[in-house]
């Protein structure tokens, strides 16, 4: 198994509800504002937290294929500095 690159997404939609809520028990979201993904294989993994818990507590991580996503926008990082390339 290999680790996993996160990013932060603005908005993740799905074609259905996929995803627990990380403070319910019965609810499941279809729709997911500022949360982290991984895409790796054809899945994408999915942190519903918004922000991240302390790194020694267990959390849930969802996984869907690629095709259950509708619509992802991915939030642009400022860099520093000049990238150059040879």
């Amino acid at each position: 198994m290999s680790n996993l690159t996160w990013r932060t997404v603005a908005e993740l939609r799905l074609t259905a509800a996929f995803v627990p809520h990380p403070d319910s028990t019965s609810e499941l979201l279809a729709s997911l504002y500022n949360v982290n993904v991984a895409i790796e294989g054809g899945l994408v993994h999915i942190d519903p937290r918004q922000q991240p818990a302390d790194q020694k507590q267990e959390y849930k991580v969802s996984v869907v294929p690629t095709s259950s996503v509708e619509y992802i926008q991915y939030v642009e990082v400022p860099r520093r500095g000049n990238f150059v390339a040879f």
